[in-house]
């Protein structure tokens, strides 16, 4: 089983009827092996607030969490650090009849995906120890982050137009302004 960076395990057995909420937090250890995980400069805040509860007639598991993150990225063409705030509301939904996330001995037509992006998103299957409320805002983060971070004021480096190609020489070089390389291996 892989090392998750900030788990935090719900036994879905344990859930009732009524819906259970939680605040969670990740600790700075947790932030920071969160940080080289999804290739931040660092991670500052990870708060969270969710509820879980048992969708009446379907059978279905509802996981709505929000969380609060502050962050820091770095810029794509300077590498500055690039500060932001994450504020993200999303629903999960875990089906418990799925089978067990990772468990290989299920049909092979229970393993089948097929995927449509305009349709809603299918249930997850539980994991072994239940639903984890950390990866799955972990997991919903790492989506939501800014793919192509810039600094205020970066800019990229387009070089000015010059004058065109200089005419040829008689070796077929490029002149003295843009030399062939060719022509300079000669003089070697």
């Amino acid at each position: 089983m892989e090392q998750v960076e900030f788990s935090r395990l719900i036994d879905v057995a344990r859930l009732g009827d009524a819906a259970e909420t939680r605040a969670i937090a990740a600790t700075a250890d947790e932030r920071e092996a969160l940080a080289r995980r999804l290739g931040l400069v660092s991670f500052d805040r990870l708060e969270v607030d969710t509820r879980l509860r048992r969708r009446p007639g379907s059978g279905l598991v509802e996981l709505r969490a929000h969380y609060t993150a502050a962050l820091t990225q770095a810029c794509v063409v300077t590498l500055a650090p690039v500060p932001g705030r994450l504020d993200q509301t999303f629903i999960q939904l875990y089906d418990p009849a799925a089978g067990v996330a990772g468990d290989e001995t299920a049909p092979s037509h229970a393993r089948h995906v097929s995927v449509d992006p305009e349709a809603a998103d299918p249930p997850e299957p539980i994991g072994p120890g239940g639903i984890d409320l950390g990866e799955a805002v972990v997991q919903h983060l790492a989506v939501t982050l800014d793919p192509y971070p810039r600094a205020p004021n970066a800019r990229l480096y387009v070089p000015e137009p010059g004058p065109g190609p200089a005419a040829p020489d008689e070796e077929g070089g490029q002149g003295a302004r843009g030399e062939s390389p060719f022509a300079v291996l000669r003089r070697r």
